[in-house]
């Protein structure tokens, strides 16, 4: 039977324990966090708000969640690609696909944070800078001062996984004028809505547990491959509701310790980082062959690695892209990385079960 690579995130106790939820919820509520139904929300809502005087030529890096692309087009502004990749020793960024943008989102992958956007505002100081941060921990997350805005996602998959809400950091106290009056306007998520929610995260999330996820793994698999996408659809930005308040504050606990266990493989297969806290625990592979073979071997083993927005040229196409040729450090990371799912490294019988498989890339 295969290990589905996301198993159960929310603990059925999250559903019900509702008095607990809203009391952990208000302790992290501040009047500079607006909370919404999405992360993908959270950034509709902000370029909408400084893009009313004209459309923005809005700069996304290629290789992120096509949710991002989304948000950019549902604010009525102007989608550009960058080509912003990642490596076992950091980010890979060329400056001169910075020029013509009038937003930048920087996307902070895996948890593992960028220290330089201060030498990108250095060089173009009227940037506006968001920070895609539904990768970095919540709990620990400093302002820098640099960008103009941050912004964070709960759901599945993230450091808080609650399936639902997402919410907006304003970093800089000019942004708020005005912001926060637009924030009060939103329409709260409706108790409807709410119990819909409920429903769909609690299906979905059950839905990984290994036993269910066997008569699943065919269809879940075929939409992976091949997304429905309709660019279409408009994000209309809402307040988070109660069923979001309740299941984000049941999970923001997590004392699962899985970096410890990754961070001994080898230097050359991991993230470098200085953090104590990463969402997803990529593995750097010396080639594209390499990754592919190592990516049977798992599988042969039954346990479901992924390679995380492997559909991404294929998304693009939707959004406009047309030649992808010149998106190279983007190839390479699709080309390059393979993610370990979080319970490998959940106990050393795992971990042990995890080095056997690598085998000769130890060395």
């Amino acid at each position: 039977m295969i290990v589905p690579r996301f198993r159960i995130e929310i603990k059925l106790l999250s559903f019900v324990r509702i008095l607990a939820g809203l009391k952990k919820f208000r302790s992290i509520e501040d009047k500079k966090l607006l909370f919404f139904n999405s992360g993908t929300e959270a950034i509709t809502f902000f370029l909408k708000s400084i893009s009313k005087a004209r459309k923005l030529k809005v700069g996304v890096p290629l290789y992120c969640c096509r949710q991002v692309y989304q948000s950019v087009i549902s604010s009525g502004n102007l989608l550009q690609f960058v080509d912003i990749g990642i490596s076992e020793n950091g980010y890979k960024i060329h400056h001169a696909d910075l020029e013509n943008l009038d937003v930048l989102i920087f996307v902070h992958y895996f948890g593992f944070q960028y220290d330089k956007l201060e030498e990108i505002k250095s060089k173009f100081a009227n940037l506006i800078l968001i920070e895609d941060c539904s990768h970095l921990s919540f709990k620990k997350f400093k302002k820098s001062g640099i960008s103009n805005a941050a912004v964070f996602s709960f759901n599945f998959h993230k450091p808080i996984p609650a399936g639902v809400g997402g919410c907006l950091l304003l970093d800089n106290e000019q942004d708020s004028k005005g912001i926060y009056e637009n924030y009060n306007s939103l329409p709260r998520a409706s108790f409807v809505q709410g119990l819909k929610t409920l429903c769909r995260v609690f299906l979905k999330n059950f839905a990984f547990s290994p036993m269910i996820y066997f008569f699943l793994e065919k269809y879940i698999t075929a939409r992976r491959r091949r997304p429905l996408i309709n660019i279409r659809s408009i994000v209309r930005p809402q307040k988070v509701g109660l069923v979001g308040k309740v299941l984000i504050g049941n999970q923001l606990t997590n004392n699962h310790d899985f970096l410890s266990r990754y961070r001994r493989l080898p230097d050359k297969m991991i993230l470098k980082d200085n953090d104590d806290s990463l969402s997803y625990f990529p593995i750097f592979c010396r080639s594209e062959h390499k990754r592919d073979s190592l990516l049977e071997k798992f599988k042969q083993k039954q346990i479901d690695v992924f390679i995380l927005w492997e559909n991404t040229f294929y998304n693009a196409f939707f959004y406009g892209l047309r030649n992808a040729d010149r998106y190279q450090n983007t190839k390479d990371t699709l080309a390059h990385v393979l993610f370990i799912p979080e319970f490998m490294l959940i106990s050393d019988k795992r971990f042990h079960e995890l080095l056997q498989i690598l085998g000769d890339d130890l060395t």
